[in-house]
Formats: structure tokens, sequence, C-alpha cells
């Protein structure tokens, strides 16, 4: 018989007691690895969440919509950099005009790299949101009405329009387009339009957006007559050419300045903001060119003979104001009136009369010359000629003499100056202009507007009913009164003035 097998040895009380403390040991140390596990599994989620949160959640918050596109806070920290890269650009073109232009200009570059870095944590600025609410109502309203679209040549043409006598002045590259074609010039060889058959669909390319023209820092100003210098237009496939060009200097250009404050500075802006932020700007301008060119077409347009501005001189004789019988004074300077009229027929110079005669200070040193007015009466420095003088100067010609005439101020004798007229192409671009405002207020009216979250409005004054008028012109006003002179203080009695001095 086989052996029986011998049975296991009996543990005794100790060995059953180590057992256990193993046991216990071994399920307090899965525990600990349990609960560490878990804890880096929860640091490692939150992590991934926050990753998420920051990443992907915030950049796709939408900031705003306006019809059917939204603008993410993802587009809307695009249009903060494009904005930075715009003004930068002006910024180098500005200083160009000189030394005396350019410490100023390009000292404030390397601030606006800077704040490139701090777009995400900076408050929203109203303003960029408005001006891509502005820009997509034009897009989408040019698609809606016209289903036009600008492509990259006409967009380089008015890039190079602008910037390129600054940049890279190339001569002879000038297009014999005429500045003011017929309305399908502009769309297919100006500007280089596209009619897409069937207005619904048609769409503008992802890249012809519109954002408003790059402004100045607050603390850059020019003064009023530094302009940049127009360039001739350039032909569509040579401006593309010196596009590349210009781009490629004007980032030189910035990563020069950035250099000069720290040879080791990264610049935060590529040469690709560069290049999108100045394509979207001129596609604005040549987009809202074709738009004005559709809604005041060239072939058919009226050339008007009413002048836009008209220039005047005078020879006022006032009337006391303050006279007890105002009728028997104004009887009384008539007759002073009618002998200038005579000695202008007889061949006296107006100036020089003017200048003899006139009681009016404020034009008789400039030879009797008024400020001069619309056709409604309006001056640029925002006053109103009187409507009895405004009634004489639109019936004469220029050089013709009125004949003596009453206004609340006294007598005048006026002579027309100059008719300003202008000519066809500049009128073309006024009413294209004044078509264009008036088209774009209306597309916002029908164009549904989101601002995310809701603004409080902002608080407008109650309308107080017909605007004031402006203030008339004064076209007798009398000298100032000459001030007395201050009175000598007489001595004190009893005290002797004491010498100054060594």
């Amino acid at each position: 018989m086989p052996p029986k097998p011998s049975p296991a040895p009996r543990q005794g009380p100790r060995a059953q007691r180590t057992a256990t403390r193993h046991e216990r040991e071994a399920r307090r140390q899965r525990a600990v690895v349990l609960l560490t596990a878990a804890t880096v599994g929860l640091a490692v989620f939150a992590m991934l969440v926050g990753l998420a949160y920051d990443q992907l959640w915030v950049p796709s918050r939408p900031v705003a919509r306006v019809g059917d596109a939204t603008l993410t806070n993802a587009d809307y920290w695009t249009e903060r950099r494009r904005d930075h890269a715009r003004t930068i650009t002006q910024n180098l073109a500005f200083a160009s005009f000189g030394p005396e232009f350019a410490a100023q200009f390009l000292g404030d570059i390397g601030r606006l790299d800077a704040e490139v870095d701090q777009l995400r944590t900076a408050e929203v600025d109203e303003t960029v949101v408005a001006r891509w609410v502005e820009r997509q109502t034009l897009r989408q309203a040019a698609t809606r009405e016209f289903g036009v679209a600008v492509d990259d040549g006409a967009v380089a043409q008015a890039f190079m329009s602008l910037y390129g006598e600054a940049f890279d002045p190339t001569p002879d590259l000038t297009s014999p387009v005429p500045p003011l074609p017929e309305p399908t010039a502009v769309a297919t060889a100006v500007l280089s339009a596209t009619v897409v058959p069937g207005t619904p669909t048609a769409t503008l390319p992802p890249t012809a957006t519109l954002p408003p023209t790059a402004t100045l820092p607050p603390t850059a100003t020019l003064p009023p007559t530094a302009t940049l210098p127009p360039t001739a237009t350039a032909l569509p496939d040579a401006a593309l050419t010196r596009e590349a060009k210009v781009l490629d200097t004007i980032f030189n250009a910035y990563l020069d300045q950035l250099a000069q404050i720290d040879s080791l500075r990264q610049p935060n802006l590529t040469i690709d903001d560069f290049r999108a932020a100045l394509h979207d700007q001129f596609a604005d301008q040549a987009l809202t060119d074709v738009v004005q060119a559709r809604l005041v077409p060239d072939e058919g347009f009226v050339v008007s003979e009413q002048p836009r501005q008209l220039r005047t001189r005078q020879i006022a004789l006032r009337v006391d104001p303050a006279a007890t019988d105002r009728e028997a004074a104004f009887v009384a300077r008539l007759a002073d009136a009618e002998t200038v009229r005579a000695e202008l027929d007889a061949g006296a110079d107006f100036a020089t009369l003017a200048r003899e005669r006139s009681d009016d200070t404020r034009s008789r040193e400039d030879g009797g010359t008024v400020a001069a007015f619309d056709w409604s009466g309006a001056t640029d420095g925002g006053e109103q000629i009187d409507p009895a003088y405004l009634e004489v100067a639109r019936g004469l010609e220029a050089g013709a003499i009125s004949a003596p005439f009453r206004t609340t101020f006294g007598w005048h004798i006026v002579q027309v100056v100059e008719r300003v007229v202008d000519e066809r192409p500049a009128q073309l671009r006024t009413a294209r202009t004044t078509a264009f405002e008036a088209w774009i207020a209306e597309q916002r009216d029908r164009t549904p507007v989101e601002r995310i979250p809701a603004q409080s409005p902002t608080p407008t004054a109650e309308p107080t009913g017909t605007a004031a008028p402006l203030p008339t012109v004064d076209l007798a006003a009398p000298p100032s009164p000459t001030p007395l002179p201050s009175p000598t203080p007489l001595p004190l009695e009893g005290v002797t003035a004491t010498p100054t001095g060594d």
C-alpha cells in the first residue's frame, strides 16, 4: 500500500499571528498604492480638464455674432494681433517722413510688440469688436446684395497705392486703366471683382476679411499736413510682386527696431501676421470701391454745375444795432453804400476800398475776404452765412459785384471771387462716398448683431427736437474796445521810495 501523505504540520498561535500581520500589511500597501494612483489620476484629470478649458473651451467661446459669422475668443486674439501689426506698419511708414517723426513713431514699436504677449489676459477691447462687426456687415451685405469678391491682385494694388512709396518707390509700373472707369471695368480690371452667378451662394474668399484701418496710438500724432504720399496704381501682377518685397521690408524693419531695444529679444509677431493683417485691411478698401462703383455707376453719372464752395469778399457798412430808429439808420447808410458802389463802377479796386471803407473788422484787413462757405451757407469753421448774403452770393457769377443789399448787420456790397465746381472725377467720388455711407447704414439696420455676453447699452441723451442752428457769421464786426490804461498808483504821502540795487 502506498504510504499515506503526512498531515500538514499544525501551526501554532505565533505562526497564525505572523500570517495575519503580513496579510494586513499587504492590504495596507495595496490601499496606499490605490490611493496614490487615484490621487495621481485625479491630478492628471484635473490638469487635462484645465488644459482643455484653457486651450479648447476658452478659445472657442463666442464673443459676438453678425449674421452667420461668429467671433470667438481665438478669432478676437487674432484680430488684436493683426491690429498691432497694422499699427506697427503705419508707424514705420510715418517714420519715413524724416527724423523729426522717426523718434516718435519708432519708439512705440517695442511697446506694441510687448502688448501682443498679453492679449489673452487683457480685457476685451470693444472698439476691436465693433470694427469686426462693421467688417462682417460689409462683407455679408456685399455678397448678399451684389455677389462680389476681390482677388489678391486688387488687394495688392490697394496696398501698394498707400505703402509703395514709403517702402519700395519703384517707378514705371503704372496701370493704363483710368482712375474712374466704367463699372464693368472697375469690376474686372481695376478691382478684379468677380460677379458670382446666384448671389445667395456667392461668398468672399476666407482670407478676404475686412478689419478697420489701423489707428495710431494716442500719443502718436502727425501735423495736419503730413500724409502718406499716394503711389500710382500698379498693374495687378506687378503689384503682387512688389507686395511680397514690401512685406519683407516691413518685417525686417520691425525686427531691426526690436534688436535696437534688445539684441536677444524675440518678436511676438510673425511675417504671416503682417501679411494677413495688411491683406485684410486692403481687402476692405478694394471691396468698398467695388460696392461704391455698383451703387453709383460711371455710365450715366450727371455732372452738377452747382458749386461745392463759394469764395467771396465784401464791403460792409454797419448800422448801429442800438440805434433808436433803426429804419432811419439804414436809410442814412444806404447813401454811403451807393457811393461805394459808384466808386467800384468807376474802376476802384475792391480790396483797396474794403480796407478803407468796410466796417467789418474781421474781413477788411484781408481785402474784405469772408470765410468760404458751401451751397447751404455753412463755413468750414462751423458758422452759418446770413441768408440774405447767401442768396445774393449764389446768384452772382465769378468776378461779379452785387448792388448794395441789406442784412441785419447793415448794408453790404459783395463780389464773388470764385465758384468752386469740382471736376467730374471728384464729383463722382463724392457721390459714391455719400451713396456708400447711406447704403452701409441701411445694411447695419438689416444685419442681426449679437454681443456675447450682452453689453449694457451706452445711455444716449433724449432728442430735444431740431438740432441747434449754427452760429451766424458776424458780417459787420465792430472793433474791439480799446482797454483803458492801468492807472499809475500815486505815491503815498510822506513815504520816500528807497532806491534798489548796489
